[in-house]
């Protein structure tokens, strides 16, 4: 299987079937440069051959990030309104 590598944008790209690397990555001999371009390749490959994983996290994406973004407004809401509230006495 022949991967093109685009030394210009980051990332792969499942679409254009390109595994991107940073022009810092690209060029470096480091052990991390290499660490991280293997790391994307084995992303490649999971997609190529169909590894349900990803697949699994790329849907559950979109709502836990609402639901992150969704926790943060509840939490200012309740200090908002405990702080309208003032205290009680019982």
């Amino acid at each position: 299987m022949f991967l093109p590598i685009d030394p210009q944008r980051p990332l792969r790209s499942a679409i254009e079937k390109t595994l991107r690397l940073s022009p810092e990555v690209y060029s470096s001999p480091s052990l991390a440069a290499i660490g991280l371009a293997c790391h994307e390749a084995g992303h490649a490959l999971q997609h190529a051959s169909g590894f349900a994983p990803p697949a699994l996290r790329s849907a559950l994406a979109p709502p836990a990030r609402f639901g992150s973004f969704g926790s943060c407004i509840f939490i200012l809401l309740g200090a908002f309104t405990s702080m309208l509230g003032g205290r009680r006495n019982d």
